[in-house]
């Protein structure tokens, strides 16, 4: 069975200066995902708030924000065949499939903290630096009635955004990820480069190349058209994952 995902998203900026001058920023996100046979589905409904700070005249932007999220996952069992449906190479419908799914559906929060910083070296040169934690309760998913529990997620990221000239940016950076005893690290850069821009009309080209460390090396490609972006990578696997 095809998969089916849906997502919407929405953002805005408090009108007015809070705590020392600073920003606040708000958020809602909506998302339903089904997938396979047995109808996999995800719903979740998330809200967010944030606070950003500017110091020293704006060379320095810091800021920092919350997410919580409901998540409601279920599955049909319906849909699928148990080994004690089975006598020999006959499948009986009708037999108890012997499972006993006892949290079908289930909900749980997820909650999600993260932080920000963004420096100005020059008119050429800024930096920016933001980390997150995701699963900060370690909330339990489980059809079954066990303790299951997602592990906390921790992401660093890293840019630097570099003007070559009138046409050319530069986006190097580099990408962290850890989750038990999995890891992940991306390092590369994108290239921006304008090809028109006045008041009607902002359009870019984009490309990139970037390397997954001991797994794989990725090229991203893409047009920017005023307020729309189109995008295309490729994936080339180095690692025996393929």
């Amino acid at each position: 069975d095809p998969f089916v995902t849906a997502s919407a998203f929405a953002d805005m900026k408090y009108p007015k200066e809070v705590l020392g001058k600073g920003k606040l920023g708000f958020g809602l996100m909506l998302f339903s995902d089904r997938t396979g046979t047995s109808y996999l589905t995800t719903n979740s409904v998330g809200t967010s708030v944030s606070y950003m700070k500017s110091f020293k005249e704006g060379q320095h932007t810091a800021g920092a924000g919350v997410s919580i999220t409901a998540v409601q996952k279920r599955f049909d069992y319906e849909k699928l065949k148990f080994p004690n449906q089975y006598d020999g190479p006959q499948y009986l419908a009708d037999k108890s499939n012997g499972e006993s799914f006892t949290n079908n559906p289930f909900t749980y929060p997820d909650i999600e903290f993260g932080i920000i910083h963004n420096f100005i070296l020059n008119n050429k040169t800024s930096f920016t630096t933001d980390a997150a934690m995701h699963h900060l309760t370690k909330p339990k998913e489980t059809f079954w009635n066990n303790d299951n529990r997602l592990n906390r997620r921790l992401t660093i990221t890293s840019t630097a955004r570099y003007i070559f000239n009138e046409k050319i940016i530069l986006y190097p950076g580099i990408f962290f990820m850890n989750q038990s005893k999995a890891k992940e690290i991306n390092v590369g850069s994108n290239i921006r480069y304008q090809l028109k821009k006045n008041e009607l009309k902002n359009s870019a080209f984009t490309a990139g190349a970037w390397y997954r460390t001991g797994d794989a090396f990725f090229l991203v490609t893409g047009l920017e058209y005023n307020n729309y972006r189109f995008g295309f990578s490729y994936d080339a696997t180095l690692s025996s994952l393929k």
